[in-house]
């Protein structure tokens, strides 16, 4: 037993002594501290891979799989080395790294590793860089002002909020308090505390207090920056080396983060405006010599309602968040109200029930103008919205937001028989155009989960799960639901959590819950021990920002629990539970 706390505490000084060399070092010129955040991704990124075997290490979201695909075609373009590992979680990056970072020497962390300290969780040899591609925030200020081994990639803006370097480190920090005079007596060190050491004492904790609560507030919110995607396909631009298909997978992820709530609508606007240009570089326009099989790609209004192109309007209506909440289809007026909806548009309902491609061929064209032209007297703000899409020869134009859905399904599929790196290569492999059938399977099981999705909700508001605690509001998915295996990964409890919270404040005549955010857990379905904890904010916050990442910390401490992280999102946990009353009553009155 002493020999392991012996070995802790050796790791750790060693930890503290490499950070106070980098701390010493930045100090005497904090502009090079800052010299390792990437200005020219072409010259201090991309040309230091080159001739190297790199180490990818790719999250499990489909932003990260977009910047993969992006950086994959350019490694092969040159001939590049790479392994490529999925990561679920931090577990699974402390892992993945100390198996593997011995045959490497340059590692590249793509949406996961930013928020936490990447010297001392990983502990790398001093031979190996790691760059971070990360859309995540807030970065952790070790890895910002790191001396090099960690080297950020993503653009750090005045948006991110980092504090400055000086109100973090001070020159004078040391791993004792070596100021104080020493002596000998009896063949000891005695300290001598005079005046002057007791003031810098003083003074140096007055200075760690602020330095904490600066910490504390920069730290306090998670949430999303530019996306990471659309960052990989700058620097193939930069590279005179874009594509359409390229471009495409860029779209695919800033599609994304708009779709899973990351990222405001005026946000996702501002990055779509952007990069029109280059959308219309690819666009309807063809020439002689153009091929007429070639991707072109198309910036629209288009429908904000769940994979209506492959599904039936009248289904896609009905498992839409948006319009289930607004009609309250949830009640046993709610699918009357909707088909009076449809009749007024003038649809008939036989043709609303088959898929869209068979709907006449007339009324499908007006689809998207009739909706749009009652969706103001029936409240549907937000049901039109500016979509990317492609066309591949003649075929059926596929919107950039039916591929998001199609790959988090196949990320998340329920299957017993797919593992996770299963899952991940096969939503790799949708983004192939050339892999259409798996699309499809990605499609359907996508289906299967907003209909899932749906009767889960209504099992929800049935049974009045959904109660106020307080601070915020706290739903169950119990453990008799015949498809909670359904709702035990990140993504798809999030989605459920969002789905969830609106249903119920469309629910209620208390304008009060529109002020409160949710917490949803689900059992993990392994042993029922653990279960799957997610908080998500309040609908009358504008801003994605979510408070419950340092939440969970610090209700875990206050009750001694460990939580497991199962993403690096930390509103995303993994809770005993025998310490999930608990763990909720810590939250109440943290949050109160």
């Amino acid at each position: 037993m002493h020999s392991i706390r012996r070995s802790q505490m050796d790791l750790q000084r060693r930890h503290r002594r490499r950070r106070m060399q980098m701390w010493r070092s930045a100090a005497a010129n904090v502009e090079a501290a800052t010299s390792m955040l990437i200005n020219d991704i072409k010259k201090d990124f991309y040309q230091q891979l080159l001739d190297q075997r790199i180490l990818l290490l790719v999250h499990c979201d489909v932003d990260a799989i977009c910047t993969s695909a992006i950086l994959q075609e350019l490694f092969r373009g040159d001939h590049v080395l790479y392994t490529l590992i999925p990561i679920k979680g931090p577990d699974d990056l402390r892992q993945s790294f100390k198996d593997n970072v011995g045959l490497v020497r340059l590692v590249v962390l793509i949406n996961c590793g930013i928020s936490m300290d990447l010297v001392a969780e990983l502990d790398p040899p001093d031979d190996v860089i790691i760059f971070v591609i990360d859309s995540q925030r807030p970065m952790d200020v070790n890895n910002v002002y790191n001396d090099g081994q960690v080297r950020i990639v993503t653009p750090v803006t005045a948006e991110d909020g980092v504090p400055p370097f000086s109100d973090l480190y001070r020159s004078d920090d040391s791993d004792s308090d070596s100021d104080a005079g020493e002596s000998e007596s009896g063949g000891e060190k005695r300290r001598r505390y005079d005046a002057a050491f007791l003031a810098r004492r003083q003074d140096r904790r007055r200075w760690e207090e602020r330095r904490d609560r600066l910490l504390a507030e920069y730290s306090q919110f998670s949430m999303y920056g530019d996306c990471s995607a659309l960052l990989a396909y700058d620097l193939a631009l930069r590279m005179s080396r874009d594509t359409s298909q390229l471009l495409w997978y860029g779209l695919v992820g800033l599609t994304e983060q708009l779709l899973l709530r990351k990222v405001e609508h005026q946000r996702y606007v501002l990055s779509a405006g952007h990069y029109q240009g280059q959308v219309a570089r690819y666009g309807h326009q063809r020439d002689e010599t153009t091929s007429a099989d070639c991707l072109r790609l198309a910036f629209e209004q288009d429908l904000n309602l769940v994979l209506y192109r492959h599904w039936s309007l009248f289904d896609s209506l009905r498992f839409t968040p948006l319009v289930a909440c607004q009609f309250k289809l949830f009640t046993f007026k709610g699918e009357k109200r909707l088909q009076e909806f449809l009749a007024e548009l003038g649809l008939p309902l036989v043709q609303c029930r088959q898929k869209f491609a068979s709907m006449d061929m007339a009324l499908r064209g007006q689809v998207r103008d009739l909706i749009q032209a009652k969706a103001e007297k029936y409240l549907l703000d937000g049901v039109l919205y500016g979509a990317f899409q492609a066309r591949l020869g003649f075929r059926q134009p596929l919107a950039a937001a039916d591929v998001v859905h199609a790959m988090v399904a196949l990320l998340e599929n329920p299957d017993p028989h797919r593992s996770a790196d299963d899952c991940f290569m096969d939503a790799l492999s949708a983004l192939d155009r050339r892999q259409e059938p798996l699309l499809r399977r990605g499609i359907g099981l996508a289906e299967k989960l907003a209909q899932v999705t749906c009767a889960t909700v209504q099992s929800l508001l049935d049974m009045h799960q959904v109660i106020s605690v307080g601070a915020f509001l706290y739903a169950t998915v119990s453990d008799g639901e015949p498809n909670s295996h359904f709702f035990a990964r990140p993504h798809c409890l999030t989605a459920l959590a969002h789905f969830v919270l609106r249903a119920h404040v469309a629910g209620e005549r208390s304008k009060r819950s529109r002020q409160l955010p949710l917490i949803l857990t689900t059992p993990l379905g392994r042993d029922g021990g653990a279960c799957l904890v997610v908080g998500v904010p309040p609908l009358s916050e504008q801003s994605p920002r979510n408070l419950f990442g340092k939440a969970f910390e610090k209700a875990a401490q206050r009750i001694r629990a460990n939580i497991t992280p199962r993403s690096f999102d930390g509103s995303v946990v993994e809770v005993q539970v025998d310490d999930r009353t608990r763990f909720v009553d810590a939250l109440v009155s943290l949050l109160a």
